[in-house]
C-alpha cells in the first residue's frame, strides 16, 4: 500500500514507470519502491498534441500580450505555442500590475475579463485550442470517467492517512475526484492530506467548468485534513497563487488550506520557460518537507541522484554529472578489465555508443564525469546495480577566487637588495626566514588553478617549477614542459609566485613566502578562470597516485585559490565529492588550503541608490571542509587597523562551524603577472585582490614551516592546531577573522 499517490499533468509521453521514478527521484533522489504509486492517465488521451499546443519544453516568447489578448477577443486565431505562452505571461503581467483586480470577487483571478458565460466560451475555445489533456477532461465526458477511475483506483489502494500530490492539471482532478467520494469511501481512506504544486486551481475559468462538472460549491474536500498548494513566482499555469480565499467558506479562509508561494523554481537561466516543471517543484525544500512530515518519510535521507540534478530531469540537453562508483569488487565483476570506474565508464560507453563523443565519458579513480541527458541519467538510474552507482552529483563550476583585476606593472631596474613584501612582513615570515633559515627547501606543494607561465624569471632562481600538468582535456592528466607552459588567465601565475620563488628584480617587494620550495602546477580552470570538479578530481587523483608506495609524501600541500556556490539542501555541509576527495587528502597526510570565497558583500538596491552590504553565510565549497584550513582575507599594510577585507567571505558555515580558520593579506598583493594572452610577452609584476591571494600566503607560510620543522610532515591535524594556536588575534568576529592572522615566528618557537 502506497503512502504517497502522485497525480501528473499534462502532455505526458514517458511510460508510467518512467514518470513514477521520474517523480520519486525528484522527491527524494530514488526510486521510493511501493511507497509510491502513480494515477497514470497519459495513455487516455492522444499521444501528439495538436500542432499549436502548448508543450512543457517550449520556449517562452516576449510577444506583446495585449495584441494577442485582443486577436483572441476578436476570434483571431492564436497559431504558434510561443503566442499562447506569450498570452498567458502577459495576463499575469496584468494582474500583477493590477492588484485590485486580483480579488474583484469571491473566485479567483479572471484570465477573460468578461461575464460568466461569454467568459467561459472564449475560455473553452482558448482550452481546446491550446490545453489538449485539459479539453479531454472538461468536455469529453467518457475520458473524464476514465481518468477518475484510473485515480480512484490507486487512492482507494493506498494507506490510510495517504498523501495525494497533484501537479497542474493533475490537482484538477485530484480535487473532483475528492470531492466526490461517498462517506464510506472518505472514512476507509481516513483523514488525507493534498499537496498541490503550480495548479490553475486559482483560476476563475478552471473554477467555472470545474462547477460545470456537478459540484455545487468550491470547497476544501472533506476527506482532505490539510491541503498545501504550492506556486512558483513565474508559474504561468498558476496564474493565481493562492486559491484558500476561493476555497472557503463563505466570510473565512480556511485554515487548513495553506498557500505558499515559491521564488527560486528555475536553476538554469538557459531554461527560462522550464518554471512549472515537477522536478523543480519536487526538489524545493519545502515541499519535500511538507510531503515527508505528513507521509512519515525521510525525504532528506540517503539518496542515488543529487538534488541539483534531479532538477535538471525535464531540461534539454546536455548535463555535466559525476557519477560515483562503488569500489567493492561484487560477484561476476572482471578482473583485469580496469578499475570499478573504468568498466563502469566502458559500459556506459557501449550504451551510449551513437552518442559516447557528445557524452564526453571520463573514469576517475572513484567516480566517472560525463555529460549526459535526462533520459540516459534516467537509465543509468534504472540499471544502478548494473553500473554500481553509488550517487549520482552534479559536475559543479568553481572559479578563480580574485576580486579584482590587476593593476600591471613593468619591472625596475636592478637596484637594491630584495625587499620583503607586506605579506611576509605580516605573517612574520622575514623573521622567521632570519632566525630559522625557513625557506621552503625540501617542500613540494601542488598549485590547482589556471596554469602557469613558465618562463617567468621569478622562478627561475630557485628552479621552481618541478612539473606542469593539465587536466581540462579529456583524458589523464597531460604533462606540459615547465618552460612552455602558459597561463592566458595569469591567476595560476600570481598565485604560485606567492608560494614559491624570488623575483629577478631585486627592488620588487614580491618575495615568496617559502621561496626554495617546489611546485607541482596542476591546470584545473581554464583560460576564462573556470572549472569543473571532475577537472580538479582528475589532479588529486594524480596526486593520490604520485604519493601512494611511496616511503614519504612526494607533494606535501595542496593550494586551491577557487570555489564555488554551496546548496546545504543539497550536500551536507563538507561532503560534495570534491570535499570528500579532499579530505581523502588530508587522511593520507596533506595539508590543504582552500580560499574561504569572496562573498563577504552583496551590491542591493534600497530607495533608488546602489548599496553594498556585508553579510555572513558567505563560506562556499570546498572551504566549509572542516579538514582543511579555509582562509580569510585582511589589508597586508596595517591589518589590526583595517581588518577583514570587505570582499572576504563571513561565515559560519551551513551546519554552524567557525570559518574561515585564519585570515592573510590579499589586498592589493605584488605577485608574478602572466602574459596577457598567448602572443604577448610580458613577464613583470602585478596587483590582484581576492582571498585567491590570501591563501598562496599561507600554503607558503605552512611549506616554510615544515622546512624547519620536518617531523611534522604528515601530520596535518597537528599542523592546523599548531597555526591556529599561534595566530595574532585582530580583535574582529571570529566568523570574519577566524583565530585571526597566522604568525611563522610563533609557530616555529611554540612547536
Amino acid at each position: 500500500m502506497a503512502g504517497i499517490i502522485y497525480v501528473h499533468g499534462i502532455f505526458q509521453t514517458q511510460s508510467a514507470e518512467d514518470l513514477k521514478r521520474l517523480w520519486d527521484l525528484a522527491l527524494a533522489g530514488k526510486d521510493l519502491g511501493s511507497r509510491t504509486a502513480m494515477a497514470y492517465w497519459a495513455d487516455l488521451v492522444p499521444k501528439e498534441p495538436p500542432k499549436g499546443a502548448v508543450g512543457p519544453k517550449k520556449a517562452a516568447s516576449k510577444s506583446s500580450d495585449l495584441n494577442l489578448a485582443t486577436a483572441a477577443l476578436k476570434g483571431t486565431s492564436l497559431r504558434s505555442n510561443r503566442a499562447a505562452i506569450a498570452f498567458a505571461r502577459g495576463l499575469l503581467n496584468e494582474l500583477e500590475a493590477q492588484p485590485d483586480a486580483r480579488r474583484s470577487g469571491g473566485y479567483g483571478t479572471r484570465a477573460f475579463p468578461l461575464p460568466r458565460r461569454p467568459r467561459m466560451w472564449l475560455s473553452r475555445w482558448f482550452i481546446e485550442r491550446f490545453l489538449r489533456d485539459t479539453a479531454i477532461y472538461l468536455f469529453d465526458e467518457a475520458k473524464r470517467a476514465a481518468i477518475r477511475k484510473r485515480f480512484k483506483a490507486e487512492l482507494m489502494k493506498a494507506e490510510p492517512g495517504a498523501v495525494i500530490v497533484a501537479h497542474s492539471q493533475g490537482s484538477m482532478i485530484a480535487w473532483d475526484v475528492l470531492n466526490a467520494l461517498t462517506d464510506a469511501e472518505a472514512e476507509k481512506l481516513g483523514s488525507l492530506t493534498l499537496v498541490t504544486l503550480g495548479s490553475p486551481l486559482g483560476l476563475q475559468e478552471v473554477q467555472d467548468h470545474l462547477l460545470e462538472l456537478g459540484h455545487t460549491t468550491l470547497r476544501r474536500p472533506p476527506v482532505v485534513g490539510r491541503w498545501f498548494n504550492f506556486a512558483g513566482i513565474v508559474d504561468f499555469v498558476a496564474l493565481d497563487r493562492r486559491i484558500a480565499p476561493d476555497f472557503s467558506p463563505p466570510g473565512r479562509v480556511d485554515p487548513q488550506i495553506e498557500d505558499k508561494t515559491l521564488f527560486a523554481l528555475n536553476p538554469d537561466k538557459a531554461n527560462g520557460s522550464l518554471t512549472h516543471g515537477i522536478s523543480l517543484y519536487l526538489t524545493q525544500s519545502d515541499v519535500r518537507r511538507v510531503i515527508g512530515r505528513a507521509s512519515g518519510m525521510d525525504t532528506h535521507a540517503a539518496f542515488l541522484m543529487a538534488k541539483d540534478v534531479a532538477q535538471l530531469m525535464e531540461v534539454e540537453g546536455r548535463h555535466p554529472v559525476l557519477i560515483e562508483v562503488l569500489e567493492a569488487e561484487p560477484d561476476g565483476w572482471k578482473p583485469g578489465k580496469g578499475t570499478p570506474s573504468e568498466q563502469v565508464a566502458a559500459k556506459l560507453a557501449a550504451m551510449l555508443k551513437p552518442h559516447q563523443d557528445d557524452a564526453v565519458i571520463e573514469p576517475l579513480t572513484r567516480f566517472v564525469a560525463a555529460r549526459l541527458t535526462a533520459d540516459e541519467l534516467m537509465q543509468v538510474a534504472k540499471e544502478r546495480q548494473q553500473y554500481r552507482v553509488y550517487a549520482i552529483w552534479r559536475n559543479s563550476r568553481k572559479f578563480a577566487l580574485a576580486a579584482k583585476a590587476p593593476k600591471r606593472r613593468a619591472p625596475a631596474a636592478p637596484a637594491a637588495p630584495a625587499l620583503p613584501s607586506p605579506s611576509v612582513r605580516a605573517l612574520q615570515i622575514d623573521a622567521a626566514r632570519a632566525a630559522y633559515a625557513a625557506r621552503g627547501a625540501g617542500i613540494t606543494w601542488a598549485v590547482l588553478d589556471t596554469g602557469i607561465q613558465g618562463n617567468h624569471p621569478h622562478f627561475d632562481t630557485f628552479d621552481t617549477i618541478k612539473e606542469v600538468w593539465d587536466c581540462t582535456k579529456k583524458g589523464a592528466p597531460r604533462p606540459i614542459l615547465p618552460a612552455k607552459a602558459k597561463d592566458v588567465d595569469g591567476h595560476g601565475t600570481h598565485v604560485a609566485g606567492l608560494i614559491a620563488g624570488w623575483p629577478d628584480d631585486p627592488s620588487v617587494p614580491a618575495s615568496s613566502a617559502a621561496p626554495e620550495a617546489k611546485l607541482v602546477i596542476y591546470k584545473v580552470l581554464d583560460d576564462q578562470g573556470t572549472g569543473q570538479d571532475a577537472w580538479i578530481i582528475k589532479a588529486l587523483d594524480h596526486i593520490e597516485q604520485t604519493n601512494r608506495g611511496q616511503s614519504h609524501l612526494s607533494v606535501h600541500g595542496i593550494n586551491l585559490s577557487l570555489g564555488g556556490p554551496f546548496d546545504s539542501d543539497t550536500y551536507g555541509c563538507g561532503h560534495s565529492p570534491l570535499c570528500a576527495e579532499l579530505r581523502r587528502q588530508w587522511r593520507d597526510g596533506v595539508l590543504v588550503v582552500v580560499a574561504a570565497g569572496n562573498a563577504g558583500q552583496i551590491n542591493v538596491v534600497s530607495q533608488g541608490e546602489d548599496l553594498s552590504i556585508n553579510h555572513s553565510h558567505g563560506i562556499g565549497d570546498p572551504a566549509n571542509l572542516e579538514d582543511a584550513i579555509a582562509v580569510g582575507s585582511v589589508n597586508g599594510d596595517k591589518p589590526a587597523l583595517y581588518g577583514v577585507s570587505a570582499f572576504s567571505s563571513r561565515g559560519p558555515t551551513a551546519d554552524g562551524r567557525a570559518k574561515p580558520d585564519v585570515v592573510a593579506p590579499g589586498e592589493r598583493v605584488l605577485s608574478c603577472a602572466a602574459s596577457a594572452s598567448k602572443s604577448e610577452e610580458f613577464l613583470g609584476y602585478c596587483e590582484e585582490s581576492g582571498t585567491s591571494m590570501a591563501t598562496p600566503n599561507v600554503s607558503g607560510l605552512l611549506a616554510a614551516f615544515l622546512s624547519v620543522r620536518r617531523e611534522y610532515l604528515g601530520r596535518p591535524d597537528e599542523v592546523k592546531q599548531l597555526l591556529l594556536e599561534h595566530c595574532t588575534d585582530l580583535r574582529r568576529d571570529r566568523y570574519s577573522q577566524g583565530h585571526g592572522l597566522p604568525n611563522l615566528m610563533k609557530m616555529l618557537l611554540g612547536s
